[in-house]
């Protein structure tokens, strides 16, 4: 995957600024994520794993909610559909900053 310096931006696609630690977010679910996952935010076209703008963003009615998603789904890990997302691929503040950024941005 390529970088283009977007995932360093303060300002994600659809004019939402981050925060510090969103923008963190950004940089570790470009890293780690966007593989799988769909997001506009990050223009990641991930087939294997769902799409977030529509899986968290259109959902999830709560920022609360979205980022308890995510987060869950981080520990926890998945195995649905084609593939399986692994647990633990981020711990403790690392993935606290990737699930405060996807829910910031899904669906936006």
């Amino acid at each position: 995957m390529a970088f283009n310096g977007d995932h360093k931006a303060s300002v994600a696609s659809g004019g939402i600024r981050l925060t510090a630690d969103e923008q963190k977010g950004r940089e570790l679910f470009a890293r780690a994520c966007a593989v799988c996952h769909t997001l506009n935010a990050t223009k990641s076209v991930g087939r294997v794993g769902p799409d977030l703008d529509v899986r968290v963003g259109v959902d999830i009615a709560t920022p609360a909610g979205r980022k308890a998603l995510v987060l869950g789904a981080i520990t926890e890990g998945r195995a649905r559909g084609l593939g399986q997302m692994p647990a633990l691929l981020y711990q403790g503040k690392e993935a606290e900053e990737v699930a405060s950024f996807v829910a910031a941005v899904a669906g936006h």
